[in-house]
């Protein structure tokens, strides 16, 4: 992303983890591990860490060999005289790159912000008759969705860059779609929820879920709940975002509890949950 706007704050996503052993190994961190902060690795430790960073601690140490596998975002950098086979599959590694990270806070004023980070051990699709089953018994309403893409245009000989922000295109997407706005005077709570990949930058969804709530109408609650997920599986830049009025009634299973939470995520014509099964208990 340009300099001009780069973002310093908490990432919402799970990106680098740490193993002792094949079988042992530390919870996921939410921020990218500097080169300077890795561990030495003697006694056979092993790091998982974004492949830039491996390729820049194989170049100075070069006593540990890293290898980048296509199409990932992750490296394995062990020894070279070591022919143990690693299974990733084995202990936390597996879990650092498949969990879904939550962050949940708070929008009012056209602020938000966030007040809880939750890991979950996996992102979970739903299909649209179990959502519509969920929502119809709980009484919540689909407000609006809407999804976008972080673009950035070179500005050429200009000097003026324009760059649009995935969680920001994704509220103007949902703005535009004609939300039920009806729906609002008579939820529960209302709740915004943003999906995205291993990228996605917790003040880029502040700033968008504080443009989303000053934009929904007077009939808007003064203050509502935004959750947002991080997954590798949704493409780096992605975001969607979809509104929900609780109705506060009651449904029946995890999903059914989710939804009648106002919480669930439509992405790409589908529908995805993280449930509180699945929550990782540090």
């Amino acid at each position: 992303r340009p300099a001009a706007t780069s973002r310093t704050k908490m990432k919402s996503s799970p990106l680098c983890a740490l193993a002792i052993s094949s079988a042992a190994c530390c919870a996921a961190a939410s921020a990218f591990v500097a080169p300077s902060s890795l561990p030495e690795c003697s006694g056979g430790a092993r790091c998982v860490v974004p492949p830039q960073q491996a390729r820049q601690n194989a170049g100075v140490r070069p006593l540990f060999s890293a290898q980048v596998e296509e199409g990932t975002d992750w490296a394995v950098i062990k020894p070279e005289d070591d022919d143990e086979e690693w299974d990733l599959a084995k202990g936390g590694v597996l879990l650092a790159m498949d969990s879904a990270v939550k962050a949940t806070g708070t929008v009012s004023g056209g602020s938000a912000d966030a007040a809880k980070l939750l890991r979950y051990g996996k992102l979970t699709e739903a299909s649209d008759a179990d959502v519509d089953a969920a929502l119809a018994a709980s009484g919540s309403v689909v407000v609006c969705t809407g999804s976008g893409a972080e673009l950035y245009k070179d500005p050429g000989l200009a000097t003026v860059e324009e760059v649009t922000l995935g969680p920001m295109d994704a509220v103007a997407k949902a703005l535009s779609s004609s939300p039920n706005v009806a729906a609002l005077s008579g939820a529960k709570k209302v709740v915004i929820n943003f999906l995205g990949g291993n990228g996605l930058m917790m003040d880029e969804v502040l700033d968008a879920a504080g443009l989303l709530a000053q934009n929904m109408g007077d009939a808007a609650p003064s203050k509502m709940t935004f959750n947002s997920i991080s997954h590798k599986d949704i493409a780096d830049g992605a975001a969607s975002v979809t509104v929900m009025a609780a109705g506060g009634g009651n449904a029946d299973g995890a999903l059914g509890e989710a939804v009648a939470n106002g919480e669930a995520y439509f992405y790409q014509g589908k529908w995805y949950a993280v449930l509180d099964e699945d929550i990782i208990k540090d």
